[in-house]
């Protein structure tokens, strides 16, 4: 017949069968000191959602706006405008194959990088790959500053270093003379893009209490949306695309002398 399973000191049988199911408060029979997980300390100390988690998180969710500035801002970039006939015997059907000198971009070629850089018919790829790799280095990033934020710099330091970077490539990817120098900017600062997310993520939800951290995890996707409604404007009002990413990488400074200070560091 099997043993009955036998309690190790200070815990109970739920310990063996369910590490990672935290046991009750419970005191230790020498010293009387009351153990406590971090959910425990929350609830008792903090609450669930108070005043200042509210504040902790709305700041701090902040930074998902400006992860959706550097993301979506492609779409507007690297658009292809519109152009229109120059001369005579043009055909209105495409560019491709029209002689050189018969048609012209409606806006003037410094409205995207599709038309500065002729990124059109055999070029065509380029705007994909370029997206693409900016992509990659977000799945790169991801995991270097995940680590980072969990050991040395820690959630708030890892955020202020990839906004920071984002605000610096974002302004340098302004003044690329061409397409390579463009694309490689835009690997780094999708790298660093990577970053935001997951510890404005982290940072905001972790000090709230359980029964709300699900709800509030969900809803920092809002400014999200609301960073991508907000680079609309942005982007109607900055028309050129160089200066389309000086404006949207100018938030990120802000953010990090105007929010970051006041943020709290994980518990």
């Amino acid at each position: 017949m099997p043993s009955a399973p036998v309690s190790p000191p200070g815990g109970g049988v739920t310990d063996l069968l369910h590490p990672l199911i935290p046991s009750p408060p419970s005191k230790s029979a020498g010293d009387g000191v009351e153990r406590l997980t971090i959910d425990d300390m929350l609830q008792k100390y903090c609450g669930e959602f108070g005043r200042w988690q509210f504040r902790h998180f709305v700041l701090t969710s902040l930074a998902w706006a400006l992860e959706a500035f550097h993301t979506m801002v492609m779409i507007f970039a690297d658009r292809e405008p519109e152009w229109r006939c120059s001369g005579p015997g043009c055909q209105a059907s495409g560019q491709c194959g029209l002689d050189p000198g018969s048609w012209e971009w409606a806006h003037g070629p410094g409205g995207s990088t599709v038309s500065e850089w002729g990124l059109i018919c055999g070029e065509k790829y380029k705007v994909g790959l370029t997206q693409a790799l900016f992509f990659t280095g977000c799945m790169i990033g991801a995991g270097i500053f995940g680590h980072l934020s969990d050991s040395s710099l820690g959630r708030k330091g890892s955020l202020a270093v990839v906004c920071a970077l984002n605000a610096v490539l974002g302004c340098l990817t302004a003044f690329s003379p061409s397409y390579y120098v463009y694309t490689l900017l835009r690997l780094l600062t999708g790298f660093s893009t990577g970053g935001v997310g997951l510890c404005a993520f982290v940072l905001a939800t972790e000090p709230i209490g359980p029964s709300k951290r699900g709800v509030a995890g969900m809803s920092t996707f809002y400014f999200f949306s609301g960073g991508i409604s907000l680079l609309s404007g942005i982007a109607y009002v900055f028309q050129s695309w160089r200066a389309l990413y000086i404006a949207s990488s100018i938030p990120s400074i802000l953010f990090i002398t105007t929010v970051i200070p006041f943020l709290s560091e994980s518990p």
